[in-house]
């Protein structure tokens, strides 16, 4: 089952691909966009997540650590500055 979604992501991402190197104008319709969507995010998190589920804890902590740093510079430093600026402003 696993292969098969593999397969399916693969498939769509070339088909962008190939879509965007032609020039094509491929709309779908709302619907089926939100499902595939939706299928495509789900089948790469279960792939990610059994090979994360593989890994030592050890060999990914620093990148866990890393991830988390980054992200708290990415996102929590500007939220805290406009949240610093909306509270001085009032």
């Amino acid at each position: 089952m696993l292969l098969i979604m593999i397969d399916v992501v693969i498939f769509f991402f070339l088909l962008g691909v190939f879509a965007r190197l032609v020039g094509s104008d491929l709309r779908l319709p709302e619907p089926l966009y939100e499902t595939l969507s939706i299928y495509l995010l789900l089948a790469i998190g279960l792939k990610g997540g059994i090979e994360l589920a593989q890994q030592p804890m050890g060999s990914v902590l620093p990148q866990v650590l890393g991830v988390a740093a980054l992200g708290f510079v990415v996102l929590g430093i500007p939220i805290y500055i406009k949240l610093a600026q909306w509270l001085t402003a009032g």
